[in-house]
């Protein structure tokens, strides 16, 4: 499992993101689905949504919102693909932190 990036961002900040499999997918194969989980739950919690393959298929795109102030999260992103039985698992680091 690899790192894909790291992020930081403010906890009423809600950003768009996106991840590019191009250069790992096979030639003609795209992405089915890509699913997310956060390896913490708080309160506030960090949200992962607004899922949705980018219109090339080799990619996905997906919002990030909310989270506590002062706080890392690991995402793990797992993607699965129309060719099957390919799975990807990578992980995203998001640290959430104020405006001082």
């Amino acid at each position: 499992m690899g790192v894909l990036a790291k992020y930081v961002k403010q906890p009423s900040e809600r950003k768009r993101y996106q991840i590019s499999y191009v250069n790992w997918l096979d030639t003609g194969e795209q992405v089915d689905s890509v699913s997310f989980a956060v390896d913490k739950i708080t309160s506030p919690p960090l949200v992962i949504d607004g899922v949705q393959n980018t219109p090339d298929g080799v990619g996905v795109q997906y919002y990030a919102s909310g989270g506590v102030n002062g706080t890392s999260y690991i995402v793990t992103a797992t993607l699965d693909t129309n060719t099957g039985p390919q799975v990807k698992e990578d992980e995203i680091y998001f640290s959430v932190r104020s405006n001082p």
